[in-house]
């Protein structure tokens, strides 16, 4: 009799420790799964102020271009208008002078008429060859300098330091919300690997602990006490 009731007990006991245990396990599980939703609402956050930056860094690049692409356009303008302006006026300048006095001449000595507008016209080419050959570099310089130098230029030119102070402020911040982001799908990634090992090892316990309990640990074992009831 004190055999049995030993006996008894020491199930009675054995199953107690199973209980324990598999309480703890449910305890770490709940802890898990409680890191693992906590990391996964981080996650979320930083994808969040991940997009929100690269939409602003996005914003700020496409209004800087804008305007680095219209300054540039206008001082190309600029330039040319400037430029094909000399040239205008010094090619009339060297048209006019030769053709003036040529018929000048033409009152003193004899000649013929058409050669006149002729000479003018190659006088004036010439130059104007010559010019675009030798000054055109210079010209484009100086030009540049006197649009650069305008006040409507300058404003916009500050506009475009702001503009691009604003662009690296932001792409520092993209810069560590990208590696935030990356060590927190990490961080999600190993605490779901934890918590999907725990509830292997928590299924395998509920198998175990039952085969335990009913006293057959294998398929064998199973087949024995089919056969012997």
């Amino acid at each position: 009799m004190s055999s049995y009731l030993d006996k008894i007990r020491s199930e009675i006991c054995n199953i107690q420790s199973i209980k324990e245990k598999y309480l703890s396990l449910l305890e770490q599980e709940r802890q898990l799964n409680k890191d693992y939703e906590k990391k996964v609402h981080e996650e979320e956050q930083i994808n969040t102020r991940f997009n929100n930056e690269y939409y602003d860094l996005k914003e700020i690049q496409r209004e800087l271009y804008r305007y680095n692409t219209g300054i540039d356009n206008d001082k190309t303008k600029f330039v040319e208008r400037k430029h094909n302006k000399r040239l205008f006026l010094l090619g009339l300048s060297f048209y006019l002078i030769p053709t003036c006095i040529g018929f000048v001449l033409h009152s003193f000595i004899s000649f013929p008429s058409i050669l006149v507008p002729l000479i003018s016209m190659i006088t004036c080419l010439s130059t104007v060859g010559l010019d675009c050959i030798f000054n055109y570099r210079k010209c484009c310089k100086r030009y540049s300098d006197n649009f650069e130098n305008l006040e409507s230029t300058k404003s916009v030119r500050k506009e475009i330091k702001n503009l691009k102070d604003k662009e690296n402020e932001l792409q520092d911040k993209y810069d560590i919300t990208t590696k935030e982001q990356r060590k927190a799908q990490l961080a999600v990634q190993d605490a779901e690997k934890k918590l999907k090992l725990l509830r292997e090892t928590i299924n395998l316990f509920r198998i175990n602990s039952f085969e335990k309990i009913i006293g057959c640990k294998t398929l064998e074992d199973e087949t024995e006490l089919k056969l012997n009831k």
